[in-house]
């Protein structure tokens, strides 16, 4: 009976060892959350701020188109100058694609970012009921436990009831 006792004793500490790493782990995992909000955060800074750098490279672009459209009336440098305009719509051109690449990339990483949050809140849950079961059973145990320490004392009761029966006769 002491050695039921002793591994009942042994395995509500080991389900106490248990809840602790779990809860440890759930702190590491709340903690990966905010660090994952963060970084959501940033990003959809980081696309606010090229959504209004491309905004402002398509002011740029227009102005540049309309100044070509004036210096047409130049003859002799229309030519020169509007092959120069040119080259520079066109590189205003690749960096705004490039702008919408990166504002793509980005918006995929925040996706990345919120699949892997919903997987973390979706682990939480799964950690927490498997915490509610294993303290449901280590409550099961410590009522099994005291059931059998009452029947121990009953039982210790009636032996020292028949000591001193034994002693009295």
């Amino acid at each position: 009976m002491e050695s039921t006792e002793r591994e009942l004793s042994n395995k509500v500490r080991g389900y106490e060892r248990e809840i602790s790493l779990m809860e440890s782990e759930l702190q590491d995992l709340r903690a990966q959350n905010k660090q994952l909000d963060s970084m959501r955060f940033a990003n959809e800074k980081l696309i606010a701020e090229l959504t209004v750098k491309c905004e402002g490279l398509e002011a740029k672009v227009k102005g540049k188109e309309e100044l070509v459209a004036k210096q047409g009336e130049l003859v002799e440098n229309s030519a020169a100058q509007r092959a120069a305009l040119e080259e520079t719509i066109a590189d205003y051109k690749k960096r705004v694609e490039k702008l919408e690449q990166k504002c793509a990339a980005c918006s995929e990483e925040i996706n990345k970012g919120n699949e892997i949050i919903e997987k973390l809140q979706s682990d939480i849950a799964t950690q927490k009921q498997k915490l509610k079961t294993k303290n449901s059973l280590v409550l099961q145990q410590e009522q099994t436990i005291n059931e059998h320490l009452d029947q121990i004392e009953k039982l210790n009761k009636q032996i020292s009831e028949c000591k001193t029966f034994s002693i009295m006769q």
